[in-house]
């Protein structure tokens, strides 16, 4: 089995028995499972948990850009929501951000979500019922840089609501309750640390996760039960203390899953994964029994003796190399029986076959 891989995006499709026992106003059954995956491009493909094309896309509206916020594909996966530049940015000037919801089927018109001014999305989520959209914005001023702002956008009437969360809180996920919110709050400056929580959306009930130090992870997915977070971000020295601190150790550039234990705090590096491979993305499965990821393998790269002597013992430094490989994976939620649904081939070092990923 190749060691090559990445994260993507799913949709559950509910059994017949239970549609028909739902009530009038509830959301309509979703397709069959289905995997968003982004691609550096500015397009996205929608594949089945088994790796077969059932959809394209492209990710437009504004100017296309490299996405630090992934997409988001709705409960019942029939749209997406994204960040893009706006059309009416003018030429030279700082770009004027906007969020997306694209109907998938090109069957419904777009929506476009008023963001502050000169704001930048920084986290998406999607309500359970795929009715409301959760956007996490940056400010362009503020105390050490820390200025976020999150509101709950109405997608019919792109009604908002801002939530009374403190502006050094970065909201990531949304609980499936609808009743917490997967947060982390930021504190700087140095030394940089950043605290994961779980909080109510009033910010007024807050249970702490972990404490992380230096290259602190911006990517956190809530399990449907609520029972553990799929994290990415550096590699990761662990114990189990609720203090924990997270660290890269060497590797540069290099970001891999982990799992955060809600109740006991520990945390745990996805198993199985090759030391060969960056992952890009990474997204639980609709009933949290299997997880995907993008990646794409790095090839160690030879340094001079002074640089080498700098690095922790028997560590290299990784850089992508454009004849390696890129590719999603598909695995079970303790990393075990890792299964590559899709390959690709990067052109150069800096492309990004597969990126963003979420499931549904």
């Amino acid at each position: 089995m190749s060691p090559r891989h990445f994260t993507a995006t799913a949709v559950a499709l509910i059994a017949a028995a239970t549609a028909a026992a739902r009530p009038a106003d509830a959301p309509a059954p979703a397709e069959a499972g289905r995997l968003l995956v982004e691609r550096g491009d500015g397009t996205f493909l929608v594949l089945d948990p088994s790796g077969t094309t059932v959809g394209t896309g492209q990710l437009t509206g504004g100017r296309s850009l490299p996405r630090p916020v992934p997409p988001r594909l709705s409960p019942d996966g029939r749209s997406v929501a994204y960040v893009a530049i706006d059309t009416s940015t003018p030429a030279g000037k700082p770009p004027i951000f906007q969020v997306t919801v694209r109907d998938r089927t090109g069957k419904e018109p777009d929506v476009s979500l008023p963001m502050p001014d000169r704001h930048a999305p920084a986290g998406l989520a999607w309500s359970a019922d795929g009715a409301k959209l959760l956007v996490c914005t940056h400010g362009p001023t503020a105390m050490y840089g820390i200025a976020y702002e999150t509101a709950i956008f109405t997608i019919a009437t792109t009604a908002t609501e801002t939530l009374p969360l403190p502006g050094n809180v970065l909201a990531l996920d949304w609980s499936a309750d609808s009743q917490r919110l997967l947060a982390v709050a930021e504190s700087l400056p140095a030394p940089p640390f950043a605290k994961w929580m779980l909080m109510s959306p009033a910010g007024n009930q807050i249970e702490q996760l972990i404490k992380v130090g230096d290259t602190a992870p911006r990517v956190g997915r809530l399990s449907p039960d609520g029972s553990k977070v799929l994290l990415l971000g550096p590699i990761p020295s662990v114990s189990n203390r609720a203090d924990i601190l997270l660290r890269s150790e060497g590797l540069g550039g290099r970001s891999v899953p982990y799992l955060l234990d809600v109740k006991s705090k520990a945390v745990t590096p996805l198993p199985g994964l090759p030391q060969n491979v960056n992952v890009f993305g990474a997204t639980w499965s609709p009933d949290g029994g299997r997880i995907a990821y993008t990646w794409v393998e790095l090839k160690p790269t030879p340094v001079d003796p002074e640089t080498q002597s700098k690095l922790p013992k028997g560590h290299l430094l990784y850089f992508p190399e454009a004849t390696l490989t890129a590719g999603v994976t598909v695995c079970d939620a303790d990393g075990r029986n890792p299964n590559t649904i899709a390959t690709g081939q990067p052109k150069k070092a800096t492309d990004r076959p597969y990126t963003g990923i979420d499931w549904r």
